[in-house]
């Protein structure tokens, strides 16, 4: 009896060692000891961040089979490029108010910069021919990044600072205004201006800022119109007062590297144009 039972122990104990055996090819663990499922060989997770200006967004995904690094995958993504743009425009002073719709998304932000910006004509219609929204955003963030300075268009004399502009309004701190005579004027707004002489005593007839007196400003060394300098006529207005500055009458003051970029890009497209025609 005893030989038995020990017989049918040992049957038992041989079967579940089969059954082990073949479960254990299926168990997860099992899986993850084999040399082609290893850590190295799997590509690394997303790691989330969130930004200040900018929705919750996942860094560029760093592909181990690239030789590129994270930085090169940067310049070309939308999320990073609108969070470069919104940290540039924390230096104007735009998001010290909580009214300025500032848009978020790579498209509308391309839009709404290259509407806004103290840009001249030239440079305006070179973001419009862009047919992608990255490459406007990658352009516009260049210029914001060396044109520091604001100056007359005729003397090319300093007039403001990029860091000076601010915003009046929930558009931009750039809008368009019509006086009684008709004459539509882009007008810039900013805190401070310099090498500007007023004429003329201060007036609240037909002011475009509620609350403010203007007073027409021109360049002081080629007597050229700029704009207007808004003073508060109440003690409780904030600001005190302020610029507003026509766009035509302005020209923002390029660093050499993005000259050399116009011009390099304006001969490569003469030669297309040439080639093209040959």
């Amino acid at each position: 009896m005893s030989t038995f039972l020990s017989d049918q122990r040992a049957t038992c104990q041989r079967r579940q060692s089969f059954l082990w055996r073949i479960l254990s090819r299926f168990h997860p663990h099992r899986r993850e000891s084999t040399k082609e499922n290893k850590s190295e060989f799997m590509p690394p997770a997303f790691n989330y961040k969130l930004t200040k200006f900018n929705h919750l967004r996942t860094s560029v995904h760093r592909t181990p089979l690239t030789p590129f690094p994270a930085w090169v995958y940067e310049q070309y993504d939308g999320c990073c490029l609108v969070e470069k743009a919104h940290h540039l425009l924390g230096r104007l002073r735009l998001f010290s108010q909580s009214q300025v719709n500032v848009p978020r998304e790579p498209q509308e932000l391309s839009f709404w910069l290259a509407a806004n910006l103290p840009l001249d004509d030239k440079h305006k219609l070179k973001l419009l021919a862009f047919n992608c929204s990255i490459r406007r955003l990658r352009y516009e963030i260049s210029l914001m990044e060396q044109c520091p300075v604001l100056c007359c268009r005729n003397c090319n004399e300093e007039i403001g600072k990029q860091e000076d502009i601010f915003s009046m309004s929930s558009e931009g701190p750039q809008g368009a205004y019509v006086n009684p005579g008709g004459y539509v004027h882009e007008t810039l707004t900013l805190y401070k201006a310099k090498n500007l002489s007023l004429i003329g005593a201060p007036s609240t007839e037909y002011s475009w800022f509620p609350g403010y007196a203007w007073t027409i400003c021109q360049c002081r060394y080629c007597d050229s119109h700029m704009g207007w300098k808004f003073k508060a006529t109440k003690p409780n207005m904030v600001p005190k007062k302020f610029w507003g500055l026509s766009r035509r009458s302005l020209r923002p003051q390029l660093s050499l590297n993005v000259e050399a970029k116009d011009e390099e890009s304006s001969t490569t497209e003469e030669s297309e144009e040439l080639r093209l025609v040959h």
